[in-house]
């Protein structure tokens, strides 16, 4: 279930509420059937050909209609795997295949230090097949919001939307994402400037 947490200690729960608090970012759901939901579970991690593949031939067709009529037609799938000890490093990998999903340890001061807020400069469709995402995003004015979403759910955001990610710990989260641009023909830009409340850092 998704849920959005406000910064003025609001809380919304369902797609409709969260979709209208979060300014042009925006949330739903995609068909993801149960024994899809437990094959993806058992798959080998970081994701290997075989896997990526599986996933991407079983995805909600609807949804990945939908997404080709938007022009959202580059696609990649990932995972993050959190660390197994207290304090320990993540591992990142991603690609447009579980081939070139080339695995990158990243130590808990890299992941905290990622944590600045920025803007894609792409429109982004991502559809979460196990964890969670987690996005804080800057809203209108002083508002920020922190995003949950969860298996069988995504999150569509656009180059203006100033983000943040919190990588979950506990099950790895495996996702799959489009894009309207070619990955690696696109940067984002940083706002380091912009100071995360204490209010949404969770």
């Amino acid at each position: 279930m998704a849920l959005l947490r406000l910064s003025d200690g609001r809380v919304y729960t369902t797609l409709e509420d969260i979709s209208r608090h979060i300014g042009s970012t925006r949330v739903g759901s995609f068909e993801y059937p149960e024994p899809f939901r437990k094959k993806v579970a058992s798959l080998t991690l970081p994701l290997t050909e075989e896997g990526a593949n599986y996933i991407f031939e079983n995805l909600d067709s609807k949804v990945v209609s939908l997404l080709r009529i938007e022009g959202l037609v580059h696609r990649t799938i990932g995972c993050v795997i959190p660390p197994t000890k207290e304090g320990g490093g993540f591992v990142f990998a991603f690609g447009a295949s579980g081939k070139d999903t080339s695995p990158q340890k990243k130590t808990a001061a890299e992941v905290k230090a990622y944590l600045t807020p920025h803007a894609v400069q792409v429109t982004d469709w991502h559809l979460c097949m196990s964890g969670a995402f987690v996005k804080g995003l800057q809203l209108e004015g002083d508002l920020q919001g922190v995003l949950y979403v969860q298996p069988g759910e995504w999150i569509r955001l656009n180059a203006s939307v100033k983000n943040w990610p919190v990588f979950p710990l506990g099950q790895a989260t495996v996702g799959v994402s489009f894009f309207d641009k070619q990955p690696g023909t696109f940067g984002q830009i940083d706002y380091p400037e912009l100071k995360i409340k204490p209010e949404v850092l969770f």
